[in-house]
């Protein structure tokens, strides 16, 4: 359905209504939504309010740019029910694997994107951002969108952290152990069976809920194991280290170009695993050595590798910082923005 507009002046740029941080980045053309106070609701009850009120808050606006992760399923439902619904762009799409499960909720999911979700989204979307060419064709299916609606820009692996040398990431060790961390989509199992009676010193970092089967995996290798720390102290304990593992399963989803490119910009050596997720981001032999996912052998063998090997580890990172080109946080935000901007022109053509 062609929804009504006005075609703009020449000089005219797009005003998005933004639910998340990336407002701030895109200042020329976002407007941070001001969310609603909780005020002790349940999550639920939460969801719907704040849904109907970016939705009410966006008369003035081209595009509504909704938290996917929060209520954006709503939001695009609920926007799609509107005799005259406002157009959506979407940004960091990256889905829960759940429609990949082969079980009830895999079946219930997929049940709802065919009869409400994707219609929903064929009605109102006119851009969605994701980080890799496999989720570009993947979403395009899943919800039947034309492939110029979804627009892949990489995620950089440039601009999130300080400098190396900076005072305040000093690390207070020398620099021989293995350092593992993550919330996302982490194979725990494989790092642990990798390590286990080799005598590396490992320091793992993981999530609250991972904690106990953490905990249980360390039982033959003796890691220090940390749990919910903070991102400057996390990125002390990354750049003191000799090796960066990045132990994944297969979830396909979007999954370790954060952790990529943290140990790229504080140049620590990268062992990672081959995954959809790090497709295009991943390049064995110049950013980091790659192995198969859920493969412990190979994980220990490439490890092993660089901590017998100084110099193959100051190799590594000095290729890998190369192959970056420049491309950072900054390049990232310019080219959403020229995205949105195309869009938006396209829209009013």
């Amino acid at each position: 359905m062609q929804m009504p507009s006005c075609p703009p002046d020449s000089s005219a740029r797009p005003r998005l209504l933004v639910d998340f941080w990336y407002a701030a980045e895109l200042e020329s053309i976002a407007t941070p939504f001001s969310r609603i106070r909780r005020g002790g609701l349940p999550g639920r009850v939460m969801g719907l309010l704040s849904a109907l009120s970016i939705l009410r808050s966006a008369d003035s606006f081209d595009y509504v740019v909704p938290n996917w992760y929060d209520w954006g399923r709503l939001v695009v439902v609920l926007n799609a029910l509107l005799p005259r619904p406002r157009r959506v762009m979407l940004f960091e799409v990256i889905d829960y694997s759940v429609v990949s499960r082969d079980d009830w909720r895999g079946r219930l999911y997929r049940l709802f994107v065919r009869a409400v979700l994707g219609p929903a989204m064929r009605r109102t979307l006119t851009f969605m951002h994701v980080m890799t060419e496999y989720e570009r064709a993947r979403f395009a299916r899943l919800y039947g969108l034309d492939r110029e609606v979804v627009q892949v820009i990489p995620w950089p692996l440039l601009g999130w952290t300080q400098a190396s040398g900076s005072a305040s990431l000093r690390p207070d060790r020398d620099g021989d152990y293995v350092f593992s961390s993550g919330r996302a989509s982490c194979d725990w199992p494989t790092l642990f069976a990798a390590a286990a009676d080799q005598g590396w010193r490992l320091v793992v970092v993981c999530s609250r809920s991972d904690l106990a089967q953490v905990h249980a995996l360390n039982r033959r290798v003796g890691a220090e194991i940390l749990s919910e720390i903070g991102k400057d102290e996390h990125d002390r304990l990354l750049a003191g280290a000799a090796v960066c593992v990045i132990s994944l399963r297969e979830d396909h989803k979007s999954s370790g170009q954060v952790r990529l490119g943290a140990a790229i910009e504080l140049d620590v050596p990268v062992v990672a695993s081959e995954v959809e997720g790090l497709k295009g981001y991943l390049r064995h032999g110049v950013n980091a050595l790659a192995f198969p996912a859920g493969d412990s052998v190979a994980l220990r063998n490439q490890v092993e590798q660089l901590l017998s090997d100084a110099q193959a580890r100051r190799a590594l990172s000095i290729s890998a910082r190369a192959a970056c080109d420049g491309y950072d946080r900054s390049a990232y935000f310019r080219e959403l923005a020229l995205r949105v901007e195309r869009a938006y022109r396209a829209d009013h053509a």
